[in-house]
């Protein structure tokens, strides 16, 4: 599988959506720590698009409808931040609150729902539910484990 160079400089993993076919929207964080987006029409790429922000880690992106675009990241300062894009324009970043630890990931089973998900101060997995049009919290649910990295000995 070949790869083609779409050029900037980045300093996380991408995270990528789709509102529609033919439709993908990729965001990263440049060598400024902030938020940067390039979309792909079916046609053509866009430019890079800076978004602001300043991030600690990768972004998390996800689109629940034609039109709508999340993208969710843990800043410097290890709040969580979100940005949305409605239609014709992004709306500014929001702080929803600090205490995060790690990166953040995000899904949806439907257009009123966001599902965050992040590891906790107590190495266990959490999960924040959002609201389609508000960013109240619905609660930051326990999933119990800890979740621990062990390596493997080079024997295993």
């Amino acid at each position: 599988m070949g790869y083609f160079p779409l050029g900037g400089f980045l300093t996380s993993s991408p995270s990528v959506t789709s509102w529609a076919p033919n439709r993908l929207d990729v965001f990263v964080r440049g060598s400024d720590n902030a938020l940067y987006h390039k979309s792909w029409d079916g046609i053509a790429w866009s430019a890079y698009e800076r978004l602001g922000g300043n991030l600690e880690g990768a972004p998390a992106a996800i689109s629940r409808g034609p039109n709508l675009i999340d993208v969710f990241f843990r800043g410097r300062d290890n709040h969580l931040y979100q940005t949305s894009y409605r239609g014709s324009k992004w709306r500014r970043l929001i702080d929803l609150g600090g205490g995060l630890h790690s990166d953040v990931a995000v899904s949806t089973w439907g257009p009123d729902r966001l599902d965050l998900f992040r590891k906790g101060d107590d190495s266990t997995l959490r999960a924040p539910s959002l609201g389609r049009d508000e960013l109240d919290r619905m609660g930051d649910h326990r999933l119990g484990h800890q979740l621990t990295l062990r390596r493997r000995s080079r024997g295993a």
